[in-house]
């Protein structure tokens, strides 16, 4: 067996107990788990964005008639007519062009597209579960 005057723990940890009176059967001292964030779009009027957009297999989104610089990168929009259909703005060029990422991307051509709506649920915004339209 090796010294103990090192300071070195050995051993299994069969019950944490932290400040709050959490109890789990490992250390959960240091452990974060993954939290997802929800959108939904209702497809209604007020949310739609002009224009309509062209959505490539890279992700590149061109746009015909639209306003991209309105948008930030980071916002999740919803493109009609594609599966799925959530999609993270992760560049904007100028009005005309942006880039999107997502799952997979589904391209379209000639698509409406909308702003989304997060769901906090009154807390933080970070789910436990992913959901069909769930954003990392």
């Amino acid at each position: 067996f090796p010294s103990h005057d090192r300071g070195d723990a050995y051993g299994r940890i069969k019950e944490r107990i932290d400040e709050w009176n959490n109890r789990t059967d490992y250390d959960h001292r240091n452990i974060l788990f993954k939290r997802y964030r929800l959108y939904i779009c209702t497809f209604e009027d007020a949310l739609r964005i002009n224009g309509s957009v062209d959505l490539l297999f890279d992700g590149t989104v061109n746009g015909t008639d639209t306003k991209f610089t309105d948008l930030s990168v980071g916002d999740v929009i919803v493109i009609e007519s594609t599966s799925p259909q959530y999609y993270e703005i992760s560049n904007i060029a100028d009005d005309l062009n942006m880039t999107v990422i997502g799952d997979t991307i589904s391209p379209v051509t000639g698509s409406y597209f909308y702003r989304s709506i997060e769901i906090t649920n009154g807390t933080s915004g970070y789910f436990s579960y992913k959901s069909q339209y769930v954003v990392l």
